[in-house]
C-alpha cells in the first residue's frame, strides 16, 4: 500500500497528467450533457471508454456492444440510486459492466470511470494504480465500491489537512500520480 493515512496528496494531484485536453472535455462537456439528460448515450460511453483506454494501441477496438435502449435503461439507475449505500453502488457497477463486452477487469474500470465522470464528488476511477495505492487486492464490484468510499474519506481528510475542497476524483488523480512516482 502506497497511501498512508493522513498523507498529504496535494503534490501528487498537481503532477497528474493524463491527456489533459481530452480529460477536460470529458469532465466538463460530456459530463454536463449526461447530468442534464440523466442518462448516457452510446456516444458518451464510447468517449469515456476511449478516454480511459488512450494508453492502448487501439483504444476503440473493444468498446460498447449494448444498444441505445439498454444503455439508457442501465444508466438511468445512476441518477436513482442511493449513492451512500454500498450495496446500491455494487449493483449499479454490475449493471454498468454489462454494457462492455471485454473480459477481465476492464469493464469494471470503465464502469468506475463512467461514475467518476458523472459524479466526481462521489467517485474516482478504480484501476490497478488506485487499487495498489490503497492496498486493495480484489478486483470485483465490492472492492471497487470499498475504494469509492475510502476515496470519499481520504477527500475529507485532505480537506482538513489543507483547508481546500477535495473530491474522490481528485483523490484518484493523486493516487494515480503517487503510483507513477513509485514506478520511477
Amino acid at each position: 500500500m502506497l497511501y498512508k493515512d493522513g498523507m498529504d496528496l496535494s503534490k501528487y494531484l498537481e503532477s497528474y497528467e493524463y491527456f489533459p485536453r481530452f480529460t477536460d472535455f470529458i469532465f466538463e462537456v460530456v459530463a454536463k450533457d449526461i447530468r442534464q439528460r440523466e442518462y448516457l448515450k452510446r456516444a458518451d460511453l464510447i468517449l469515456i471508454y476511449v478516454w480511459k483506454n488512450l494508453w492502448r494501441k487501439q483504444p476503440w477496438k473493444v468498446c460498447v456492444e449494448a444498444d441505445e435502449e439498454k444503455i439508457e435503461t442501465v444508466s438511468r439507475q445512476i441518477f436513482k440510486i442511493d449513492h451512500s449505500s454500498q450495496d446500491d453502488v455494487v449493483e449499479l457497477l454490475k449493471g454498468l459492466k454489462e454494457l462492455f463486452p471485454a473480459e477481465g477487469t476492464l469493464p469494471l474500470k470503465v464502469a468506475s470511470a463512467v461514475l467518476s465522470v458523472i459524479f466526481p464528488d462521489k467517485y474516482g476511477v478504480f484501476d490497478y494504480r488506485v487499487r495498489e495505492a490503497l492496498g486493495i487486492e480484489d478486483e470485483d464490484e465490492k472492492a471497487c465500491a470499498d475504494a469509492f468510499f475510502r476515496m470519499r474519506e481520504i477527500a475529507k481528510k485532505q480537506e482538513s489537512l489543507k483547508g481546500q475542497h477535495w473530491t474522490p476524483r481528485m483523490v484518484d488523480k493523486a493516487l494515480w500520480a503517487l503510483h507513477k512516482f513509485k514506478e520511477c
